[in-house]
């Protein structure tokens, strides 16, 4: 598969999962939570747009590791680690390399909106144990089903992917507290 059919059918299921997660989320929370439950806790329009957020690059990301895949005649093995490492290295596919790759920028996004949505997941050891704990879910799945391989280099890869993502929240968190900080001192410059 290259990857443009694999961004192809990123913005499929991105669009599939916008028109099924954003409605289905607002009906659960206006109609289930508010006037069923008689819920009193307000979402921020924050809080909505980052589980919308979630909630499409979960279905993302299952819909392209479980969901597209039709279950085969496999019978189910387990692959040690660095399995795929090792075969990429010895053939020289660009497929193999494509799929290493694949792993550590699927679970990216999920490295950077766990701390940005859940306080709780700010830290970092929190993100990669929720990142595995997905990741060996997935992988679960796939062996049950037949739908994929129980492959530990996709746990390696899935769980280090997080931690970049993570990475990158921690830059952006940067950023906004020296900008914060920039404008507070502006503004103490012009008070005095």
């Amino acid at each position: 598969m290259s990857l443009r059919t694999i961004f192809s059918l990123a913005i499929t299921f991105a669009t599939i999962g916008i028109l099924l997660v954003i409605p289905g989320f607002l009906i659960s929370y206006f109609l289930i939570y508010k006037k069923l439950l008689k819920g009193r806790k307000r979402l921020s329009p924050a809080k909505v747009l980052w589980w919308c957020a979630f909630l499409c690059y979960t279905f993302i990301v299952l819909s392209a590791t479980i969901f597209m895949r039709i279950p085969s005649w496999w019978t189910g093995e387990f692959y040690p680690l660095f399995y795929s490492y090792k075969e990429a290295w010895i053939t020289g596919s660009a497929a193999s390399w494509r799929n290493i790759f694949m792993n550590y920028v699927m679970f990216m996004p999920i490295g950077f909106l766990l701390p940005l949505g859940i306080k709780r997941l700010s830290k970092c050891g929190w993100t990669a144990l929720f990142a595995f704990g997905f990741s060996f879910a997935i992988e679960l799945v796939q062996f049950l089903t037949k739908r994929g391989m129980f492959e530990l280099d996709d746990l390696l890869g899935n769980t280090l992917g997080a931690l970049i993502g993570y990475g990158i929240f921690c830059i952006f968190r940067q950023a906004l507290t020296t900008q914060s900080r920039k404008q507070l001192k502006k503004q103490f410059r012009v008070v005095s």
